[in-house]
């Protein structure tokens, strides 16, 4: 009997939840109704006298959210209540949503033209700053005045990308805030930014989207090791190739990759970039140029390259180079081949 009512109970707390999250969405969607329709100065009600009011907003008046048993309160402005629940409502508190997304809390009003969001960008083109909004105030600094918070400056922009490098330098770009501080050996630069709690509730770094996800959004992709390697084989323009020629590479840093047991393993060994790195989510295609790594050694012990090729191109072309590969298939230019194959 105790069990079938415990049952029941939870039951019952499920639905509420389910019920309670439910509404609250409702109510930001009525209050991005009173945005879209300029009534942020206005009440509950306010919004289903609208002329011309979508049927979308206008199904809301039927659920009865503004009566004296709804949810949504009637004795306060939409400007000064949907802030409470994450939703701005004036183009002011649009702007210090938009001014923290981008860091600029530390920043002046007319910063946010500079950014690519074509939205948030014409809040400060259509007359709001020195208006509406104060010219000689910072964002960090009015925001709290108008119910919206702005916390995230350049200087956290900066600590995020670093932290998206730790990430991608340890191989976690699949994981989480929290992740980067449980790894083995983890570097003191990067060790540093935990102190910070960036990953806490109050931190400004997310905590439910992975470094892969995130670190985009501040201009530093966080890759895998294989991920890393295409970008390496699109450098050198090697996309046709299989994975350990890369330990040919003149950039160190893309050798280590080809030493270290990737091939074989995380990239296979008998698929080409071109063909591996479209189903990691990269792109690997040769253009039309020779190769700067390509070598041949003469019997004189002259190293020559693409640009000898090119002098002779119809027997030179055929040459082995140090590495084992032919010069037609390094030096795309001086041969006319791969990319640079001529189609008629």
């Amino acid at each position: 009997m105790f069990t079938l009512l415990l049952v029941v109970v939870l039951a019952c707390n499920v639905v509420s939840s389910s019920h309670a999250q439910d509404d609250l969405e409702i109510r930001k969607e009525m209050c991005q109704c009173a945005a879209d329709n300029n009534i942020c100065d206005g009440f509950c009600f306010d919004l289903f006298d609208v002329p011309g009011l979508s049927p979308e907003c206008s199904n809301y008046a039927a659920l009865e959210l503004c009566s004296v048993d709804g949810s949504f309160p009637t004795d306060v402005a939409y400007k000064d209540y949907c802030p409470t629940i994450g939703v701005p409502c004036t183009a002011s508190q649009n702007m210090c949503k938009c001014a923290n997304d981008f860091f600029l809390c530390d920043k002046f009003c007319f910063e946010l033209f500079n950014v690519p969001d074509l939205e948030c960008a014409d809040y400060a083109a259509i007359g709001v700053c020195g208006g509406e909004f104060p010219s000689d105030k910072t964002y960090e600094e009015h925001c709290p005045d108008i119910g919206m918070s702005c916390d995230k400056t350049s200087e956290d922009f900066e600590i995020h990308q670093e932290m998206c490098r730790c990430a991608q330098e340890f191989d976690i770009c699949g994981g989480f805030c929290f992740d980067l501080f449980n790894v083995p050996g983890l570097s003191p630069e990067c060790s540093n930014y935990a102190a910070l709690e960036l990953c806490s509730v109050d931190g400004s770094f997310p905590t439910d989207v992975t470094y892969k996800d995130y670190c985009p959004t501040v201009d530093t992709p966080c890759l895998s090791v294989s991920q890393q390697m295409c970008e390496c084989a699109q450098a050198s323009n090697i996309c046709h190739e299989t994975c350990e020629y890369l330990i040919n590479d003149s950039n160190i840093d893309c050798v280590d990759y080809a030493i270290e047991g990737i091939c074989g393993g995380e990239f296979p060994s008998d698929e080409r970039y071109y063909q591996h790195c479209r189903d990691i989510g990269m792109t690997c295609e040769n253009v039309c140029k020779d190769s700067d790594s390509w070598t041949t050694t003469l019997d004189n012990g002259l190293e020559k390259g693409c640009s000898w090729v090119a002098q002779k191109p119809n027997p030179r072309c055929r040459r082995e180079g140090d590495n084992g590969s032919r010069a037609f298939r390094a030096c795309f230019e001086a041969c006319g081949t791969g990319p640079c194959r001529t189609r008629t």
